[in-house]
């Protein structure tokens, strides 16, 4: 990119709160005329100590992209959330 020449790569963030046994489901896109350059996706655990491997492990998360378009989908086994916050975070890089 040239100095002084505005950025045409846009970023958007996603975040929601994971709940014990709720499907979440998160869906982002660019615009029309975007391009879709990156996209991800994780989840955090805000916690005073790291979560349990069995909560790790039954943690449920797939994300998937199609074209210009991403779906993100968890589920959050009974026990995750009761002590502590764990949000599901996207992103996604588009291109004007």
């Amino acid at each position: 990119r040239a100095a002084g020449m505005p950025s045409r790569v846009r970023t958007l963030v996603r975040r929601a709160r994971i709940r014990p046994g709720a499907h979440l489901r998160v869906r982002l896109a660019c615009r029309r005329g975007e391009r879709l350059l990156h996209s991800g996706s994780g989840v955090g655990f805000f916690t005073r100590r790291p979560p349990s491997d069995r909560v790790v492990e039954a943690l449920a998360h797939r994300h998937a992209r199609s074209g210009r378009v991403t779906r993100t989908v968890a589920t959050g086994p009974a026990g995750v959330g009761d002590n502590e916050r764990v949000e599901l975070h996207v992103v996604v890089q588009c291109e004007r």
